[in-house]
């Protein structure tokens, strides 16, 4: 009998693994394709519109057109809103792209941090980014990263912030990102669920993002006190370890 049990259960558990190691490829291969179709729209919107507006700009200042007093006043109105439009697109077009990770995570985190304080010099920006001491992976890498991105992009749009301090650290089996502002703040909401209902979208993105890798957003903010966003990511060959060995986690 004991043998019986021995078999059926090895059959059970290799059928799982099996099933668990399918549902994994097709979640790889469905968030590449994912990635794919955002980095063709992001070539198309550059390759399309945004060539279309530098051609009408152009049109616009050439020699040949001769602009009456209205027709001048018209004409500014005209380019002003296409400067508008074209770096709406351009920021669009930056958010579709997603950094390769060739040079690690932590300088692809950098980079773009450095292009944030370039488009913001009203707010000083600190930082302490190290090297991260273990392989991410790039699933891990592109949900943090995102994470990151739209926390920059709230602090940007909402919180007319002074000061900004962003943090990447890590030891041997984890990471925490945490970005911070001195900016207006909000109430944040007891339960995540109620974050669309009071439109913080952002912060739900955030949680979507933490929560498709298994990692722990954390969200602090005082009203006119600042906020503070953290995730704690956990490699999860530690976890696996740890669950081997009878550890809490």
């Amino acid at each position: 009998e004991l043998l019986m049990f021995g078999i059926a259960s090895g059959i059970v558990i290799g059928w799982l693994m099996k099933r668990r190691a399918v549902r994994r490829a097709f979640q790889r291969n469905l968030e590449h394709a994912r990635e794919s179709e955002r980095l063709n729209i992001a070539g198309e919107l550059h390759d399309g519109p945004l060539q279309d507006i530098f051609a009408t700009h152009f049109l616009l200042d050439g020699p040949e057109m001769q602009w009456s007093d209205s027709g001048a006043n018209v004409r500014a109105q005209v380019d002003g809103l296409l400067q508008k439009v074209d770096g709406e697109l351009r920021t669009i077009t930056g958010e579709l792209q997603m950094p390769s990770f060739d040079n690690g995570f932590a300088e692809a985190v950098r980079y773009t941090l450095s292009v944030f304080s370039d488009s913001n010099a009203g707010i000083r920006i600190n930082s302490e980014i190290e090297e991260c001491k273990f392989v991410l992976g790039l699933r891990a890498e592109q949900n943090l990263f995102r994470i990151f991105r739209t926390a920059l992009s709230n602090v940007q749009k909402h919180s007319s912030a002074k000061e900004l301090l962003v943090r990447f650290l890590s030891d041997g089996t984890s990471c925490t990102i945490e970005i911070r502002d001195d900016g207006r703040g909000f109430s944040v909401p007891k339960q995540f669920g109620t974050l669309g209902r009071t439109k913080h979208y952002g912060l739900l993105l955030m949680e979507s993002y933490a929560l498709s890798i298994g990692a722990k957003l954390q969200v602090q903010s005082v009203v006119d006190g600042g906020t503070t966003i953290r995730v704690y990511y956990k490699h999860a060959s530690s976890l696996w370890k740890k669950l081997m060995l009878g550890k809490k986690v």
